[in-house]
């Protein structure tokens, strides 16, 4: 088929119905040349893979030249005919992923039926690129030592990678943790991709991690040089995944660990002598608390055959991976739970230990004395319980066991569970299928999925409550990528292909039983709290400063549910042309990226807090501590907070569309250079329904208030700024509204070049170089996302207006505080308007929605972060099986920062040494309020 300009139309209009990702495939390419060293053109070139038998065929060039893109990671043969040469036969080429392999080829005269063997090894220089990385081969993921069969834990073994996660972390579903590597001065995150399908979830850490058994090998480039890579201001890690052979393979596996093969930590120890000598356990109790880790798995690959049906040896192949890991084991913490005494109002204990930090003083005794409210102390720091949640509440706290060197005479850390469970389960499934149509055609098709449950950090794991302080996690990912491949010609090759993936992460309602099997009226709590919360009942939220409480950990006391789901969708259209001297890679890119919250429940049964505020001396008390007194609070059912929320949900979507074109120019044997440049549109950040916050900010817009401000400004204004000088201006918009646009920022056109040259010196000397430009993403899963003013909204109740005299609730006066009558017993009273919730409205304050509060902008225009960088490498033969390399990398990058634009002039900054008193006295004294507007009646028609 001759390969005209209308086919090439016809095919990339095709392709704009398809999608793909950076390329994890390579190329072998070579030279044939006579005796002499003349080339010859026309030479018939067979490259096959050994284990699939699968071939391709295509010509020298008018130079000598061949080339083959796009295949699969393995080993091949090239098998070289030409009229009036002997036959010639290379085998044992190795191709690694996204390798660029050269391998001269010289024939010997002779008769076509003759034939000449070589078996190559594998070459140690690289003559074809100058891209910074390595590749972590199939002998390095089956030999080296690393824990929980991650492979990417095996990124550290790349020259300038350098890990930054908690080393614990590092299980195939633990997302971020494996993605903990920079490089390049860590500007941008890394890009993950799976057969060139991109894996990354949210927050740039990669989604989805295949076990080590499913991998062939991976590469990691810490500074491409190919126009075709993007989306990422780090590194590109782009695995390949196993595929069947002619020959029926399959493995099993297991690895078992024990908690008590371990030595045994310190305070376990000592909290175990310590419940021994108190009776709670027995001597011959184990001392070490249980735990096992259980991960295990299978694989099977080959050719699909179906006896009488399909034979697809050579032909169609598959490969299927699936492990699991179960882990149980505990993780002791100590912390603060009431003692026996507080939880029947008695503190007399602490009083004992410092009268000045631990008194208790009745918030019912509240009066005025001078500019301060006053109180009496409970007699002997005994405290009524007026709580109604109480009753249920106290079952939450286990008893102390007081771990001796733990302990504080205060009773701080009295509580040592060595039983603490953090237990994690998961799944973990590759399947890919692969079909050579014919030598022109082939598909291949991939699924991947996993799933990870876990039920961490109960500390009242051991109490009749057993699962509600549980920081539950639930995380899934799946993705589906096909990929067309088509010979076009011996010159032109067509790549089309579609990829979707998904990322999600939450809580687990199902680990989180107990949390959602209570609602707030069980508590003791109105029952018009079960209503406003609806089907997402749960147990309320209660937070008492210096006392475990609930939650204490991930997701607050939120209900239980995916709190965040990032899809990728892609698409690519791409072609491989080598013309004379020129090997072009060029193509069309699509990716979508959306960013979706479910609507979030919350703390749907409302979220309260304690501390020591209403039972210290004074309202101006600073020596009191929270240690007690906050408990205290709790149980005379006074909160200093009570709110509640009313979340709205969110869709951000990403648009990204890219062109580019890379140019692998062979100027002589020795000599190549290569030149790209890639174009990327980017959108701006959208919500699906318009429900944010718009990029900028409105420097001219004045507020309908703006000349009420003025006027009570100039009623008493300060010395360094006259009264004419002070204007109130400034608004934000909304998206898509009063004109604006439905993006939170602006679109981007990036151009992206790149430049590299690849010089032998010799067949054992190279030195190599290259420049790049590259942008990071903007992209919703990553950057700040618009605020939501005004659609989510949140249920504040002030509990006092004049420092703990009345409250608020049906109280009255503090005198009035009583059992049947607290806060809790109706947190969120009816106002004077007939409602008792602050409800959503949406965009209808407009451009005055953020006036009265910190304003945080993000310009229209604001970049993406982009860096120059550049490398040089030289690499020399030793040995047939030794190379050095020595390089140099280098990079020159800019971030988006923040700058204060109420910043404090400079003639006010402190110089020298020296405390200047002068100065901070002056920028501390007080002085009238010139903002401050005694009469708000204006406001209710402006």
């Amino acid at each position: 088929m001759r390969f005209t300009i209308a086919t090439t139309v016809f095919m990339v209009l095709l392709a704009s119905v398809v999608c793909f990702a950076q390329e994890s495939r390579g190329t072998i390419a070579g030279t044939v040349t006579d005796p002499q060293g003349g080339v010859v053109p026309g030479a018939a070139v067979t490259v096959t893979n050994t284990e699939t038998n699968v071939a391709n065929r295509t010509k020298t060039n008018e130079a000598g030249y061949f080339e083959v893109n796009l295949l699969n990671p393995g080993i091949y043969s090239i098998t070289v005919e030409a009229t009036g040469f002997k036959k010639l036969v290379r085998s044992g080429i190795e191709l690694q992923v996204a390798g660029r392999v050269s391998v001269p080829l010289a024939l010997e005269v002779g008769q076509v039926t003759q034939t000449v063997e070589v078996t190559a090894a594998a070459p140690l220089l690289d003559t074809m690129s100058a891209s910074g990385g390595r590749v972590v081969d199939t002998r390095e993921l089956r030999d080296l030592p690393f824990p929980a069969l991650n492979p990417l834990i095996l990124q550290a073994l790349t020259a300038g990678m350098q890990y930054t996660g908690t080393p614990g972390y590092t299980r195939w579903f633990d997302h971020a943790g494996t993605s903990s590597f920079n490089t390049m001065g860590a500007i941008g995150t890394n890009e993950y991709t799976i057969d060139g399908a991109p894996v990354t979830g949210t927050a740039g850490r990669v989604g989805f991690v295949p076990n080590v058994d499913a991998v062939q090998e991976f590469r990691l480039e810490t500074m491409p040089l190919d126009a075709s890579y993007a989306y990422t201001g780090g590194a590109v890690v782009n695995m390949v995944s196993r595929s069947g052979t002619n020959q029926l393979h399959g493995s099993l596996f297991e690895q078992h660990q024990q908690q008590r093969w371990n030595s045994l930590l310190h305070f376990t120890r000592l909290a175990w002598e310590a419940d021994v000598a108190a009776g709670r356990k027995n001597a011959s109790d184990p001392k070490q608390p249980p735990g096992r880790y259980n991960q295990y798995g299978g694989s099977i690959g080959g050719p699909v055959y179906v006896p009488k049906i399909v034979d697809g040896r050579d032909k169609l192949f598959f490969f299927f991976n699936y492990s699991a890991i179960k882990s149980s084991r505990v993780e002791p913490a100590a912390f603060t739970v009431p003692n026996m005494p507080w939880r029947n109002g008695d503190f007399s204990d602490i009083l004992a230990i410092d009268p000045v930090k631990y008194t208790v003083y009745d918030p019912r005794s509240a009066r005025q004395s001078g500019s301060r409210v006053v109180r009496t102390p409970f007699p002997n720091n005994q405290v009524p319980i007026l709580n109604p949640a109480w009753t249920w509440w106290k079952r939450l706290y286990p008893e102390p066991n007081n771990v001796p060197g733990l302990v504080t005479v205060e009773g701080i850390n009295n509580w040592y569970p060595s039983y603490r469970p953090f237990i994690d389960e998961g799944g973990n499934v590759t399947a890919r299928i692969d079909y050579n149509v014919s030598e022109r055609h082939r598909i291949f098709g991939k699924y991947v999925w996993n799933d990870r449950h876990s039920d961490e950090y109960d500390w009242a794991a051991i109490t009749p409550l057993k699962g509600l302080m549980s920081q539950s996690l639930w995380r899934y990912s799946k993705g589906a990528s096909l990929d067309y491949m088509y010979t076009l010609s011996a010159r032109h090759l067509l790549n089309l292909g579609v990829n979707f993936s998904r990322f999600a992460n939450g809580s687990d309602p199902e680990l989180k039983k107990v949390q959602v099997s209570y609602k707030a009226s069980d508590l003791g709590l109105p029952k018009y709290i079960d209503e406003r919360a609806g089907q997402f009942t749960q147990v309320p939220d209660f937070n008492i400063s210096g006392i475990a409480s609930y939650p204490g950990g991930r997701g607050a006391a939120s209900y239980p549910q995916l709190g965040d789901i990032g899809t990728t969708f892609e698409a690519k259209a791409g072609m491989n042309s080598v013309l004379g001297n020129h090997s072009l890679k060029y193509g069309w890119q699509e990716r979508r990226y959306a960013y979706a919250f479910p609507p979030a429940a919350g703390t749907s049964s409302g979220s309260y807090a304690f501390d020591n505020r209403f039972v210290r001396a004074q309202d101006n008390t600073t020596t009191a501590s929270n240690h007690g007194l906050a408990f205290a609070s709790f149980l005379l059912g006074l909160p200093y907070s009570a709110t509640y929320p009313t979340n709205a949900s969110a869709y951000w979507t990403t648009r990204y569309r890219a062109f580019y074109i890379q140019d692998d120019l062979r100027l002589s044997s020795r000599l190549r250079v290569g030149f790209g440049l890639r174009y990327q549109y980017e959108s701006g950040i959208r919500e699906r329904f318009n429900r944010g916050l718009n990029g900028g900010f409105d420097f001219n817009y004045r507020p309908p208030f703006a000349a009420l401000v003025e006027a009570a400004y100039a009623q008493s204004p300060i010395p360094e700024l006259p009264a004419s000088q002070f204007k109130v201006m400034g608004g934000t918009y909304y998206l898509g509204a009063q004109g604006q646009p439905d993006s939170f920022t602006d679109a981007l056109h990036n151009f992206m070049p790149n430049a590299s040259v690849v010089y032998s010196f010799n067949n054992k000397t190279v030195i190599r170089g290259g420049y790049s430009w590259a942008y990071d993403s903007r992209r919703a899963t990553l950057a700040g996302r618009p605020g939501q003013n005004g659609y989510s909204r949140t249920t504040s109740t002030i509990i006092t207006s004049d420092n703990g005299l009345t409250f608020c609730c049906g109280i009255g006066a503090a005198a009035n505080l009583a059992a049947g009558k607290t806060v809790l017993n109706d947190p969120f009273p009816i106002r004077a308007d007939g409602t008792r919730w602050d409800e959503p409205f949406g965009n209808a304050m407009g451009q005055d929605i953020l006036q009265g509060s910190g304003v945080s902008i993000t310009p229209r225009d604001i970049n993406a972060d982009w860096s120059q960088r550049w490398r040089v490498s030289l690499q020399r033969e030793i040995t047939p099986t030794m190379m050095i390399e020595v390089s140099y990398n280098g990079s020159w990058s800019r971030l988006p920062g923040s700058v204060t634009l109420s910043y404090l002039p400079e003639q006010y900054w402190s110089k020298g040494n020296v405390r200047d008193d002068a100065q901070f006295s002056y920028l501390t004294a007080t002085f009238p309020n010139p903002f401050r507007i005694t009469n708000l009646a204006p406001l209710q028609t402006s």
